[in-house]
């Protein structure tokens, strides 16, 4: 199979991106799509490789894992070493558990799934776990797991079923990513059925034999729109952009247009003998360790350090990972890809290095599991000692508060009816954002002086456009707002939540939602949203080093853009913001003495809630 350098520039091509958005590169706000780059890429050259193995009749699934294992176990299990090393000596005991169960996830090809239904990709808390960039090569694994032989039966027995047949694959794949962009975003991020589309598109096209058009005028206009649509979604696309769906089309088909371009004989265009050059050519071929060592180098950073970096920090740390991985290249990547070409007619040797594999795999899992079971060894911080902070247990239980994503909440007013007073009825809607507040106001509920029922679910954002397939109880329990207004004689709803997650296009139907409960006749109060941090505020007390101080105080991690958007979306109804209070010039109190004020890196404690009632939940409820 014959080697093409455009190709390893297109990697480049790819990689860097992904380390600039890491780094903090403003210009390029969608660079993580870089990642999808790398999918179809992999889907070409490996769809390609198994192409010319039929043809040569030496294909083997053997032999197809000898390769697999080679290229990505060895750099992968010394990222996930040395990286552990470092997270030992870094990372808070709570923190170290989490990244000892995500080394287990990787062992078992999984820590795809592991991040999902942890955490999503762009959240404050994410941006600090090392080995989160794992899970696209996880996703990539699990694609070997199914891919090969259906491809091998296709170029063998139906090879005019080829381009069809993985183009029918792919077009359910990416019927899939759509549908859960707006059902299941987080596990459409994550996940194969949703990814797999993106690596069958580049299967689709390694058995082309010369490009679309042989006219060079043709070839040159192909490669200029595909880099021009891999250009344009990393500088236009953001963190807000509905991805992948069909945002992700265009990186991807932009990405085949240039694979399409150079193939075939004849001279290449302007844009693949650009990617051919040395420069691209070098960073491609390093591009694997590049993305596996920048990671844990920004992540672990942010996490000691608990802000972003800035440019010059970024730039640093961008010579570093490029060192680093040339160092993995030169003495992990090429003297084992050197090792798996010389085993390529040694089968006994190939099961061994698949048995070695194997057994790398399960030392991860088994070192990552005994890693969480200690617990994260909290006598390294022999200052550290979090504790138990109240506040949850106060929010109502299950029929107040409901935490099945996949039942609607089973709700009894007269369980619910959190305060009682002879101003009317007030129904607080949201998520565990609205019932933070509940332990404030039944603190606070003689100066309230009204009858507060309590409806609120976990995930479950108060809007009525909301649905997620993962939390298919939400908009069911959403629908009946209406009818306990009208039955219960709710004269104001105030509705509270986490904005910052809820999907951009959703958080656009807030005002929907004012203008439907305002025609029932209530008035509305829209609380924004409350302070958010990197870490919890224990973990910030004593890596801040304000642990012995009085007063502790922290910069919350929060988007402008969402918080200016709901007020937007709130015009019309009342809207009250809490930072304005817990955050005055822009910094919050988190603890006063030994009282925490938050209980986890968003929720407020019980003391927290009762100083926001005191600030001004409690006057806006009883404004007229």
């Amino acid at each position: 199979m014959n080697h093409r350098d455009d190709i390893d520039g297109l990697r480049a091509l790819a990689v860097v991106p992904i380390v600039l958005f890491h780094f903090g590169a403003g210009l390029l706000s969608g660079g993580y799509v870089g990642v999808d780059v790398f999918f179809v890429i992999s889907g070409f050259v490996i769809a390609r490789s198994i192409a010319a193995d039929v043809d040569a009749g030496r294909f083997s699934l053997r032999a197809f894992y000898v390769r697999r294992v080679c290229r990505i176990l060895p750099a992968l299990v010394a990222t996930v070493l040395v990286t552990t090393a470092a997270a030992i000596w870094l990372l808070l005991p709570e923190d170290l558990v989490t990244h000892f169960r995500s080394v287990a996830a990787i062992g078992g090809f999984s820590s795809n799934i592991f991040f999902w239904r942890s955490s999503g990709y762009f959240e404050a808390a994410a941006q600090t776990r090392p080995l989160l960039h794992s899970w696209s090569l996880a996703v990539e694994e699990q694609f070997y797991f199914f891919a090969p032989v259906p491809l091998a039966l296709l170029h063998r027995r139906r090879p005019g079923w080829w381009l069809p047949a993985i183009l029918i694959v792919a077009a359910g794949s990416l019927a899939a990513s759509v549908a859960m962009v707006f059902t299941a975003p987080t596990a459409g991020y994550f996940l194969l059925p949703s990814r797999a589309w993106e690596l069958l598109l580049g299967a689709a096209v390694a058995r082309a034999s010369a490009a679309p058009t042989q006219r060079p005028a043709g070839r040159e206009a192909l490669a200029a729109l595909g880099l021009a649509m891999v250009a344009g979604s990393m500088v236009l696309l953001d963190e807000k952009s509905a991805f992948p769906g069909w945002n992700a089309l265009f990186p991807c088909i932009g990405t085949v247009l240039v694979i399409l371009a150079g193939t075939g004989a004849g001279r290449l265009p302007v844009v693949n003998r650009l990617l051919a050059t040395a420069a691209p050519r070098a960073i491609g071929r390093i591009s694997y360790s590049l993305y596996l060592v920048h990671w844990p180098i920004v992540a672990l950073f942010q996490y000691r350090s608990m802000r972003p970096p800035t440019a010059i920090e970024g730039a640093a740390m961008l010579v570093v990972s490029i060192a680093l991985a040339t160092l993995s290249w030169r003495f992990v990547e090429e003297p084992v890809r050197r090792y798996a070409y010389r085993l390529r007619a040694l089968p006994r040797a190939q099961w061994r290095v698949i048995a070695v594999g194997l057994a790398g795999s399960a030392a991860l899992v088994a070192a990552g599991l005994a890693g969480a079971a200690a617990g994260g060894w909290p006598a390294r911080f022999p200052g550290y000692r979090p504790v138990a902070i109240s506040g949850q247990e106060q929010w109502g239980g299950a029929t107040c508060f409901n935490e099945d994503p996949s039942q609607p909440i089973v709700w009894r007013a007269d369980r619910c009816t959190r305060t009682h007073g002879r101003g009317g009825r007030v129904l607080l809607w949201g998520d565990s954002h609205a019932a933070h507040y509940v332990p404030g106001l039944v603190a606070e509920q003689a100066a309230l002086d009204r009858e507060l029922l309590q409806y609120t679910f976990a995930g479950c954002p108060p809007i009525f456009a909301y649905f997620s397939a993962a939390r298919i109880g939400c908009s069911r329990s959403n629908a009946r707002v209406p009818a306990l207004i009208r039955r219960y004689g709710i004269t104001q709803v105030v509705i509270a939540a986490r904005w910052e997650e809820v999907p951009w296009r959703t958080l656009a139907q807030l005002h929907a939602t004012v203008a439907a409960l305002q025609r029932l006749g209530v008035r509305v109060t829209v609380v924004g949203q409350s302070p958010i941090f990197g870490v919890t505020p224990q973990a910030f007390d004593y890596l801040s080093g304000q642990a012995g101080h009085p007063v502790g105080v922290a910069v919350p991690r929060l988007d402008p853009d969402v918080i200016a958007l709901v007020r937007r979306e709130a015009a019309g109804a009342d809207y009250v913001d809490p930072l304005a209070s817990l955050c005055p010039a822009g910094a919050c109190r988190y603890r006063t003495g030994s009282t925490w004020l938050y209980a986890d890196d968003g929720h407020l404690s019980a003391a927290g809630s009762r100083r926001a009632a005191r600030a001004f939940l409690v006057a806006a409820v009883r404004r007229r």
